[in-house]
């Protein structure tokens, strides 16, 4: 690739990643190098710990966060395609090329992670902002969990446990992965609560803010992986094609909303991301 010479000098930068998702929703982190008018330039290197492995042709979503000065605009918000991928000894992992709708874009020249984090508005409320963002994620994460406690009974619906089995298996795996979801809750609604009383300046933000603990807290709870991998010993979840027309489709309808939410609260993730660094300039 002639611009991984270029972006990997700013390697040293990109200590803060980004989440994106593969086509089925589940997330995944990922280093911004750069970005041009029609791709932008990823890494996922071996040091991050919710990573994987991309294949020319995969669609991703990358919640690349709106840029906004004068010049530049960028509110990408929809799936991007792996066009090359190349394995980097020096940066000890993958760097690929993802593809940009033009219809979406309109960048004027092309920006390295660290052009990309200075184009952003120094006069930008970011106090005012983060709380929003955390506020907005307390609500998104609350909707998870109704959409899924709506969700559980269609599994009774779709696999060939006998009623025994499926009670422990809503006790022991269903019942804790809602109870996970109610506990990124708590921890949102403390963050919010300590943020709102006492967030002044946006040199603070790193004080109360934790990156890594917060991706925990806004990454999906929810693996479609290890749901299949639950009920394989069953045939698997009896997929919507296979199900009576209205049980696919409230089945489908909650698995959808539920991921369309997560979405937002990996947009929402990387936009503090943003803010953060934005904080130490």
């Amino acid at each position: 690739m002639e611009e991984s010479s270029k972006t990997s000098k700013d390697l040293d930068t990109l200590i803060f990643p980004f989440l994106g998702s593969l086509e089925d929703g589940e997330p995944f982190e990922y280093l911004l190098l750069s970005i041009h008018s029609d791709f932008v330039e990823i890494a996922i290197l071996e040091w991050l710990v919710n990573r994987t492995i991309l294949h020319v042709g995969d669609k991703v979503d990358l919640y690349i966060p709106e840029l906004l000065s004068e010049d530049y605009r960028f509110t990408r918000r929809v799936a991007d395609t792996v066009v090359t991928a190349q394995h980097s000894n020096e940066m000890r992992g993958e760097i690929y090329r993802i593809s940009l709708s033009k219809t979406d874009t309109c960048i004027v020249k092309s920006l390295s992670f660290d052009e990309f984090t200075h184009q952003l508005p120094s006069t930008i409320l970011l106090t005012d902002l983060l709380i929003s963002l955390i506020k907005d994620s307390l609500i998104l994460k609350q909707g998870v969990r109704v959409y899924l406690k709506h969700l559980v009974p269609y599994f009774s619906r779709i696999v060939n446990f006998s009623h025994k089995e499926y009670v422990k298996l809503e006790e022991f795996f269903l019942h804790d992965v809602l109870q996970r979801i109610k506990d990124s809750e708590y921890k949102l609604a403390n963050l919010y609560q300590l943020i709102r009383e006492e967030l002044i300046k946006p040199e603070q933000i790193p004080i109360y803010i934790d990156l890594e603990s917060l991706r925990d807290i806004l990454e999906s709870e929810i693996s479609l992986t290890l749901f299949n991998i639950v009920f394989a010993e069953k045939k698997d979840l009896n997929m919507t094609e296979r199900l009576p027309s209205q049980t696919a489709y409230g089945f489908g309808m909650y698995i959808n909303a539920i991921k369309t939410l997560e979405k937002r609260l990996y947009s929402n993730y990387n936009h503090i991301v943003l803010i953060y660094l934005k904080s130490l300039i």
